[in-house]
């Protein structure tokens, strides 16, 4: 770019005096002030210049190309932020060539500051040679410009290994970076540094060639104990298998107690190593998809075609649909469980539903997604312990499909409980009555309920629906009319407990009359 051009790129940024802030940073890429500078610059081109976008501008003074924005700091009165890899050594060591973002030139200096007085120090870290003979330097073909050659290098995961027997006998917090790493026949070594204070490290080991004996690393860096710092490394490769399968069996923030208890001391900050619970949430995820063979590729419901037809899932899923989806599943251990529970003289059945626990199903390449997805099952209590008996997965709620799940579970020689509790989902209720109550309505249903308790009629429906009594209690206080009068809405809660208590029609009138007339 010619000098003239960039003289005039300074000066039209000098025309708006609120370009920089008080702290002398840039505006961010999306500011306004971008495109007005742009627009000025373009209007006063001569003939044969090329216009610039906002974009490139913001580029260009960024990343201080031709010394833009170190003339603009200067003639604005601001004292430019000096290179802070410089300040690290006396020593060439850690010294660097790269220009740091101006965004983020004061946060760097700031913790330069805690640097600059450091020296470097020489940790010494021991790797046992159990550990260290999974990583030990193997020969590979790598592509070079003379063709492929073979090459020594560590295998994959070293990084891990190294770095955090690093925090286990150091205590470093910085998350390192490697830049290269050299192996010969009796000598490794390697360079990096660390993406959040930036402090240079350099790592070798001598005397490789003694077999069955610990590892000595030597880490030549700084002592970074006091100084904050935030980020994780990686977890991949090898060490993320490894996590993964750890995470099928329990939960992510049980596996980060269980690794802080194991590597942290009472006052030390999080290790790198500790990984955030999003990242190991996502890793438990990948591990069960590789165990059930789910991959991206694959469809969802394929998949579930794949496990209805092989031995380990044998007998265990019934019915599987694609538009509308749904899967009625259960094990044949819960058929006998259920068959034997059945023997004792009164049977109750629990059944309900929640939608938080699957995700929709994308059915097209153009990317439409199912409706949500519920699961709903049926549970039974034996010796005080709740057992599941049937499920299903179900991207519609009606009574149509409820009703199909559990007539397919009594078309399996499974007979009709005595009692079921469930919430009040009109569609559950529904279902439940024709499935369990001789095709009966909910509404034939509670007319043949009150006709038995009013003397009419002699005989019952074969299956007891019952609402679950906190369903009911939570439904008298969400009643709009009882909010903001506590004593009020005790009074009438307590009522239609007692009301919930009646035993037959008699008393259900005396109570509810001597209510009425409070």
């Amino acid at each position: 770019m010619a000098s003239k051009r960039v003289d005039v790129i300074i000066t039209k940024i000098l025309d708006h005096p609120s370009f920089l802030n008080n702290a002398g940073e840039l505006p961010a890429w999306s500011s306004k002030i971008w495109k007005s500078v742009t627009d000025s610059i373009n209007s006063s081109a001569v003939d044969g210049q090329k216009c610039i976008t906002s974009q490139y501008l913001y580029t260009l003074v960024k990343e201080n190309r031709y010394n833009i924005l170190t003339s603009i700091r200067t003639k604005l009165g601001f004292n430019e932020v000096p290179n802070i890899d410089e300040q690290i050594s006396d020593d060439n060591a850690f010294i660097s060539s790269s220009t740091s973002d101006s965004e983020t030139d004061l946060l760097k200096y700031k913790n330069a500051i805690n640097r600059k007085d450091k020296h470097t120090k020489s940790f010494k870290v021991v790797i046992p040679y159990e550990i260290f003979k999974n990583i030990e330097p193997k020969e590979k073909k790598f592509r070079t410009k003379k063709g492929k050659k073979l090459v020594r290098r560590l295998q994959n995961g070293w990084t891990d290994v190294f770095f955090d027997a690093l925090w286990d006998q150091h205590k470093l917090p910085c998350c390192y970076a490697i830049s290269y790493h050299k192996v010969t026949h009796d000598y490794i070594s390697f360079k990096g540094k660390c993406t959040e204070c930036l402090a240079m490290m350099f790592g070798n080991i001598d005397e490789l060639s003694k077999s069955n004996s610990d590892v000595i690393l030597s880490i030549l860096t700084i002592d970074t104990k006091d100084i904050p710092h935030i980020k994780k490394r990686f977890l991949k490769g090898s060490k993320r298998n490894e996590v993964g399968k750890d995470l099928i069996s329990i939960n992510p923030s049980q596996w980060r107690r269980n690794a802080a208890n194991q590597t942290m001391d009472y006052g030390d900050v999080e290790p790198p190593n500790l990984y955030t619970s999003s990242v190991l949430r996502k890793a438990k995820q990948q591990a069960t998809n590789l165990e059930l063979g789910i991959s991206n590729e694959n469809n969802p419901i394929f998949s579930i075609g794949n496990l209805k037809y092989s031995n380990e899932h044998q007998g265990a899923i019934q019915n599987i649909g694609f538009d509308p989806f749904f899967v009625h599943y259960w094990t044949p251990t819960q058929e006998h469980i259920y068959k034997t529970y059945i023997r004792t003289k009164w049977t109750t059945q629990y059944i309900d539903a929640t939608g938080s626990l699957v995700l929709p199903i994308i059915r097209t390449q153009n990317k439409i997604s199912s409706s949500h997805i519920f699961l709903y099952q049926i549970v039974v209590e034996m010796n005080g312990k709740t057992v599941p008996i049937s499920q299903q997965l179900s991207e519609r709620q009606n009574i149509t499909s409820i009703y199909s799940w559990l007539r397919c579970f009594m078309d399996c020689g499974m007979q009709v409980p005595n009692e079921i509790v469930c919430d009040y989902s009109k569609a559950l209720l529904g279902a439940i009555s024709r499935a369990y109550c001789n095709q009966q309505t909910i509404r034939d249903y509670i007319n043949s309920c009150f006709s038995y308790l009013c003397n009419d009629v002699a005989i019952l429906p074969k299956t007891f629906i019952r609402i679950d009594v906190a369903h009911i209690i939570h439904m008298i206080c969400r009643w709009k009319c009882l909010n903001g009068r506590k004593e009020v809405k005790d009074f009438y809660v307590r009522c239609v407990g007692l009301l919930i208590k009646s035993t037959n029609m008699i008393e259900f009138e005396r109570k509810l009359n001597m209510i009425l007339t409070v």
